[in-house]
């Protein structure tokens, strides 16, 4: 018998009697103890799990984290407190249906809802104040009679740009396909609005360069004109 195939077999066998495994993700050997169980079933080592939580704060599409389609235990002792709490918080966001933004282009930070007051959303890293109903800079009166943000609505109908479904930020597609993903995580098609993978848009529509001229032109003209 080949002495190759008897060594990886004596290795598998003193393995396992001394306990040790091999993680699913990486399928690097591991100490039992060393080894953390997911609910299907499947042993991930500690690394692998820091990196899964980690991913899933920073993609949507990838929260809650799973195994097997199940959703993955959280060991504390794992993650430690700064993951801990950076995933906590981001599932306060990935959860929340009616999502605000800071409406500054420049922060975009998701505003806790136990925060916001009445309509006004603050901020927390800016300090800005956003109104939690139409998602722009916070105004008197009801959000219909806002000028200034009806204004800004009218100029993006002229330049052809969507509102997110979901947290009614407004985005512009300057070419590609028609799948969009919003800051706040949701996919829509930029053609009718609808939800991604619900209509009959999918597909790639690169869009007519003379036409990006014409809106660079107006973006320009927009921010050289006065407002009152």
């Amino acid at each position: 018998m080949d002495t190759g195939y008897l060594e990886v077999a004596s290795f598998i066998i003193t393995t396992m009697k001394e306990g040790w495994g091999k993680c699913i993700a990486c399928f690097e050997s591991f100490e039992a103890q060393e080894l953390y169980r997911a609910d299907c079933g499947d042993r991930w080592c500690q690394g692998c799990t820091r990196s899964l939580f980690e991913l899933s704060t920073k993609d949507q599409s990838l929260f809650p984290p799973e195994c097997c389609g199940k959703e993955f235990p959280i060991y504390e002792d794992v993650l430690g407190a700064d993951l801990l709490a950076r995933w906590k918080a981001k599932r306060v966001e990935h959860t929340t249906e009616d999502k605000t933004y800071c409406h500054v282009p420049t922060c975009s930070a998701f505003i806790v809802p136990a925060t916001i007051v009445g309509n006004v959303a603050t901020c927390p890293a800016c300090h800005a104040t956003t109104c939690a109903i139409c998602k722009a800079q916070t105004h008197d009166g009801a959000c219909q009679e806002d000028h200034q943000a009806q204004e800004v609505l009218q100029i993006a109908e002229q330049m052809g740009w969507k509102r997110c479904g979901a947290c009614k930020a407004l985005i512009e597609l300057r070419g590609g396909c028609n799948q969009m993903t919003c800051r706040c995580g949701h996919e829509f098609c930029y053609k009718c609005g609808a939800t991604w993978h619900t209509c009959s848009y999918e597909g790639v529509e690169v869009l007519d360069q003379e036409v990006l001229d014409q809106d660079e032109q107006l973006r320009r003209w927009l921010e050289s004109t006065p407002r009152g």
